[in-house]
């Protein structure tokens, strides 16, 4: 379709590259659409890049995040539920929101945040006697794992050796740091895992 003679050459050259859809939003905005064409046009997440594309991102993710210690597995481009584990952890290291997706904004952030995330060291295990303050927490760490098929036992809300187990049954299953350790970080982590993550899965 012939262009008007007053397009500026900047809103052409986005019109031949992008179509119908850039055409009309040139005509509606003018010559300062094309920065907002960029956004529209441009794919963060990996799901919605070309089969290509998405492997290229995985493959950069995953040598990023084995490079930090995250252990995302072998550099193959699929993500699979290392890959998943990894990310969450990253993502709950440095402070973002944890879905365990790739994306160009997560890779980004691994490669030029200013701030350095590394794999943190395990906390020690916990105490074999379990405060009365914390039994409520440890009541809904052992519900959530009971869900997953990774707990048999009582909800009574004692750290007990069939509780460990079930923690740390788990805890390898996701790909986490296998500690045992019952705390506020481990109701997180089995709150926001892949459902599919559990006893047999």
């Amino acid at each position: 379709m012939p262009l008007p003679r007053h397009v500026p050459v900047a809103i052409a050259a986005v019109v031949v590259l992008s179509g119908s859809l850039a055409l009309t939003l040139g005509a509606a905005r003018g010559a300062d659409a094309a920065p907002a064409l960029g956004n529209v046009l441009l794919a963060q997440s990996a799901e919605e890049m070309s089969p290509q594309m998405r492997s290229a991102l995985i493959r950069a993710l995953q040598e990023e995040l084995n490079a930090k210690g995250y252990g995302a597995g072998p550099v193959d481009g699929v993500t699979g539920a290392r890959t998943r584990a990894a990310i969450r952890a990253y993502q709950r290291d440095a402070g973002l929101r944890v879905t365990g997706q790739p994306s160009k904004d997560l890779l980004d952030h691994m490669k030029f945040s200013s701030e350095a995330t590394e794999r943190r060291e395990a906390p020690p295990p916990a105490a074999s006697s379990t405060p009365t303050g914390d039994r409520e927490l440890v009541r809904s760490v052992q519900r959530e794992l009971q869900v997953r098929g990774y707990y048999k036992g009582g909800i009574d809300g004692i750290v007990g050796p069939n509780t460990r187990e079930a923690v740390r049954a788990f805890q390898r299953d996701a790909g986490f740091d296998v500690t045992g350790t019952v705390d506020q970080r481990l109701l997180t982590e089995l709150r926001v895992a892949d459902p599919n993550i559990r006893t047999g899965g």
